[in-house]
């Protein structure tokens, strides 16, 4: 009776399900499910049009429909995300490409080596764009806008370092692929960070408000307010995400509801102080919301955290009655 009384919740929940399950599925098991659920939805919509369902069994046929939709999306979403991408890619592994791209973000730097996030824009070149990571074999001093050129090996994604799903990490940033370079006469910068684009910008101010709670505050704990409030979990030393995670707290190190919570709720502490109207006062917390979402990455937890929260907003905006 819940659920068939719900059929939006029991859809919402069914994509949840379907969207966790779809990391574990084959990219021809989703095909199959795909088609089956199709397949149902045409054979359903027949018997919708010869009024083939009693009146009190309504709320079921739209819950099944419902349902059947929530299931073609979010595995039609992960096949093409994932697979397609994955096949894409995997003819590329282990052989050596010219690359051209934009640096978006600077994974890490150290006297020995160096990581960073590219866009990459001229794939041996043909003009293409996708995200990948760039590891280099030696400190390439590279900044967030750079246009680099590089002779790099391409590699699959794998957890190297030894934390805990790297590889599932980045794919879920839409990296497939990682070029891995060895010789520094290979890379040379096209073009200086000087012309930096929306993303670049964010990410820049991103690193830059870290540095500045990092040197600020100091230590582990200026590492740890540098994650809490942006997300930047690279800061992190091993050992305080291995306590973090051996006392069961790890999804404090993660944006998420109660980061937004917090933080959108001293925005409207502040606000409510300046302005007297509650509609000005959503639609600005709105916009705040969106700034920080771009601020911090566009996090999965976060992601939604704000969607929430831009319903809510939008509900005040239009009055909405409260229904604690």
């Amino acid at each position: 009776d819940i659920f068939s009384n719900r059929p939006l919740f029991s859809s919402c929940m069914l994509f949840l399900a379907w969207s966790a399950t779809g990391c574990f599925l084959s990219g021809n098991i989703k095909l199959i499910i795909i088609l089956i659920a199709i397949l149902t939805l045409i054979f359903m919509s027949i018997l919708a049009v010869l009024r083939y369902h009693s009146s009190g069994k309504k709320n079921i046929f739209l819950l099944l429909i419902l349902c059947l939709l929530s299931t073609v999306l979010s595995l039609g979403i992960s096949y093409s995300f994932f697979d397609r991408n994955y096949d894409k890619f995997a003819s590329e592994y282990g052989n050596e490409n010219n690359i051209q791209g934009i640096v978006s973000d600077v994974l890490y730097e150290s006297n020995y080596a160096s990581a960073y996030q590219l866009t990459v824009e001229v794939l041996n070149g043909d003009k293409d764009e996708y995200k990948a990571v760039l590891e280099c074999e030696y400190p390439a001093a590279l900044k967030i806008g750079d246009r680099v050129s590089a002779k790099a090996v391409a590699t699959k994604p794998e957890s190297n370092s030894g934390r805990f799903y790297e590889h599932l990490s980045y794919l879920s940033d839409g990296i497939f692929i990682i070029y891995s370079s060895s010789d520094e006469t290979e890379l040379s910068i096209i073009s200086d960070s000087n012309n930096v684009g929306l993303i670049s910008f964010f990410v820049s101010l991103n690193k830059k408000i870290s540095a500045l709670l990092t040197e600020t505050i100091g230590g582990d704990e200026g590492d740890l307010s540098s994650a809490l409030l942006l997300g930047n979990k690279n800061l992190l030393s091993d050992s305080i995400i291995r306590d973090f995670r051996r006392v069961g707290a790890s999804h404090f190190l993660a944006l998420s509801g109660m980061h937004m919570s917090l933080i959108m709720g001293a925005f409207m502490i502040f606000l409510k102080l300046l302005f007297k109207k509650g509609n000005f006062i959503s639609a600005i917390l709105s916009f705040i919301a969106i700034f920080y979402l771009a601020l911090t990455g566009f996090s999965v937890s976060a992601t939604r955290s704000v969607i929430m929260l831009l319903i809510v907003y939008l509900s005040m905006i239009f009055s909405g009655v409260p229904d604690s």
